[in-house]
């Protein structure tokens, strides 16, 4: 009975140990290819077929990490404790990875602050991991790419002053605009006026055209006709004078005798 036990316990054990290995297998190969979320169910069901191994939890903390998910991927690994060495190492190790991630997704979002926090948190985990253990080839390769990241970061100070210098720029460009539009404004007022006081000229030039033209086209008035009465008048005025003589009257003087008349 004890034998049949041990024997059904270890039968539990080996196929804990396949399915572990073989959906870890799955897992990692889907996790190369960039295909994460398939990766996730393979390293879910070999965290479920053997939740003690390490192997397991790291795959799936970091598989999280990589889709986003940095808040699960952390509480994973911050359940896990090692007493050993080397297993905290690669805890320390698989938490740097980790925070790396974290430090590439604010970068893209532009997030300076977050990037350099995260990649600080990233550095840090990388030399306790190398503490563990020196002899940790990916810390230690890990550790000088996360310092180079971290290097070329700009410095916060220096996006502020690059943004108010940016809104600044913004504003004077605005100003700029604004001033050269009301200078186009008032040189087209300028210009209006001008075109304003031209067509006014030469509507005045054309009315004053159009009445000297109907001065010329309008007939002038008939002389009255001379009355020949009038006209015998003058004659007489002028060979005579106007001395208070009655034209009417002969002039006076001394009479002629007529041949065959008497002298009353």
């Amino acid at each position: 009975m004890r034998n049949s036990l041990l024997l059904l316990l270890v039968c539990i054990s080996f196929a804990s140990s396949a399915d572990l290995w073989w959906n870890t297998k799955k897992g990692t190969k889907l996790y190369k290819k960039g295909k994460y979320d398939k990766a996730q169910q393979q390293f879910d069901l070999a965290a479920a077929a053997n939740p003690a191994s390490t192997e397991g939890q790291f795959n799936r903390a970091l598989n999280l990490a990589r889709t986003g998910k940095i808040g699960e991927a952390k509480q994973i690994l911050g359940t896990l404790k090692f007493d050993n060495p080397a297993k905290a190492a690669e805890l320390a190790f698989t938490s740097a990875k980790v925070s790396e991630y974290e430090g590439d997704a604010a970068v893209q979002k532009q997030d300076i602050g977050t990037a350099k926090r995260a990649y600080t948190e990233a550095l840090q985990q990388n030399v306790n991991a190398l503490r563990g253990n020196p002899l940790h080839k990916g810390a230690l390769k890990n550790a000088e790419i996360t310092g180079r990241k971290l290097a070329q970061l700009p410095d916060q100070k220096d996006d502020q002053n690059k943004d108010k210098n940016k809104d600044q720029n913004k504003d004077q460009q605005n100003k700029d605009q604004k001033k050269d539009q009301n200078k186009d404004d008032q040189k087209k007022d300028d210009q209006d006026n001008k075109d304003d006081q031209k067509k006014d000229d030469q509507d005045k030039d054309q009315d004053k055209k159009d009445d000297q033209k109907k001065d010329k086209d309008q007939p002038k008035p008939e002389q009255p006709k001379e009355d020949p009465a009038q006209a015998n008048a003058a004659q007489l005025l002028d060979k005579y004078g106007d001395d208070g003589k009655d034209l009417n009257k002969p002039p006076v003087g001394k009479a002629k005798k007529v041949n065959g008349g008497k002298d009353w």
